[in-house]
């Protein structure tokens, strides 16, 4: 279990750290050239309207894009309960313990007697 928690700890961030280091503004990049040519209206002059309508709809899903950045992060926090809920490889079982769990049955004071002998 301890090995599996590591490894979806270290998946977990080498995707985050690819997301955003490469993956999220290659897909910006991507879907900003598909909007720039299928939605826009082919010629110079485009009206404001539909260039604010274009850019909201590309807003929206570059804000579901970035939504997933949740799977990584749930990668790492299971890889890191995995990790953290296990004891050390090496504790070994713990130790008895000198304490009982029995009343004492004898409960009158132990003070030893003088002998008789010696004054």
């Amino acid at each position: 279990m301890r090995t599996l928690g590591y490894i979806l700890l270290i998946g977990g961030f080498v995707w985050l750290a690819y997301d955003v280091a490469i993956g999220f503004t290659e897909d910006q990049y991507a879907i900003w050239i598909g909007y720039s040519k299928t939605k826009l209206p082919a010629g110079d002059p485009v009206p404001r309207r539909d260039v604010t309508g274009i850019m909201r709809e590309l807003c929206l899903d570059l804000k579901n894009r970035h939504r997933f950045v949740i799977a990584p992060g749930v990668l790492m926090l299971a890889g890191g309960l995995l990790v953290g809920s296990r004891r050390p490889v090496g504790a070994g079982p713990s130790p008895p313990s000198n304490r009982s769990t029995e009343p004492p049955t004898d409960t009158s004071p132990r003070i030893p007697q003088a002998s008789e002998g010696r004054r």
